[in-house]
């Protein structure tokens, strides 16, 4: 990602990412029963020579209208749906969308939102976290027996 004096609009700089084939999209979803909680991430695994800049993400929850969305350094348990380059040929990710079950809450919580039930929430349109190595933001929906999916938008530069 590269600034400039004089930016292009924003969809002129998703278009050239997307043209250097370093634009990704991935997402997942997970579901649990009592007494867990459903957990879907984006991560950069330990070790990656790359940073995960996350642009958007995009959640919908069932079992409740509620979310949290936290940052760890804990992958989640499960290797999640495979994510794709924008620019079809390019480069696989480095970035990983894993998913987890679990009874507790694997990461520090920095935001509780609440949404009508079933919608699709936007989250972090056009600013999202940088992820170095080892870092994730996760999305969990805090009832047991329910349902969270997440998508995620994101780009990758050499770190």
């Amino acid at each position: 990602m590269t600034v400039q004096a004089a930016q292009s609009s924003r969809w002129d700089q998703l278009f050239e990412e997307i043209d250097a084939k370093r634009a990704y999209i991935g997402g997942d979803q997970s579901t649990s029963v009592t007494p867990n909680l459903p957990h879907v991430q984006l991560y950069n695994p330990g070790g990656s020579t790359k940073i995960v800049h996350m642009l958007q993400m995009w959640v919908q929850g069932d079992g409740g209208n509620e979310l949290t969305i936290s940052t760890g350094t804990t992958a989640m348990a499960v290797l999640g749906a495979l994510p794709r380059n924008l620019n079809f040929g390019g480069p696989a990710p480095v970035g990983e969308v894993r998913t987890s079950a679990a009874a507790l809450i694997l990461a520090q919580i920095f935001i509780r939102a609440i949404f009508p039930y079933g919608s699709v929430l936007p989250i972090f349109e056009g600013w999202g976290f940088q992820l170095g190595a080892g870092e994730g933001i996760t999305v969990m929906n805090p009832n047991a027996d329910g349902t969270i999916r997440a998508w995620f938008q994101w780009i990758e530069t050499t770190a």
